[in-house]
């Protein structure tokens, strides 16, 4: 199974009234009997060189901080006019990139993404474009 099915998502390209195709992403509920429309609106906007940026920075971000610093909490990640929250879950040491998830907001519906599994749907979606000769940020 991978990532994205995981979260209810679906990978496709339409083609356009203009004759081009254009990558989206199809939701369902997941698992949990959730939409993640949030997940969803933010990876069909964001291409495989945004996708490929956020995956080098991603796994560093929780290391250029200091240990002893308050929890990270709604720290913002901006995309063109969408983005989404860093979080930290007390549960864990601020030194693992287990405390950390992506909080999506979409239609006033939350999504929680542990940065690692948003790690692996960034690279299934740039690697999705890829492979549809699709380029661009």
């Amino acid at each position: 199974m991978t990532i994205a099915k995981k979260y209810g998502l679906t990978f496709r390209t339409i083609l356009t009234p203009r004759g081009s195709l254009s990558p989206t992403v199809d939701i369902s509920k997941d698992a949990n009997g959730d939409l993640n429309r949030g997940i969803a609106f933010y990876l069909a906007n964001i291409g495989s060189t945004d996708a490929q940026n956020l995956i080098d920075w991603l796994p560093v971000f929780y290391t250029e901080r200091d240990p002893n610093d308050d929890m990270v909490v709604n720290y913002p990640v901006m995309g063109d006019d969408i983005g989404f929250y860093i979080n930290q879950n007390t549960l864990y040491p601020n030194t693992s990139i287990d405390a950390f998830y992506a909080t999506f907001n979409y239609g006033g519906t939350k999504s929680n993404v542990p940065v690692k599994d948003l790690i692996s749907l960034l690279d299934e979606w740039k690697n999705y474009l890829i492979s549809m000769g699709i380029k661009g940020s």
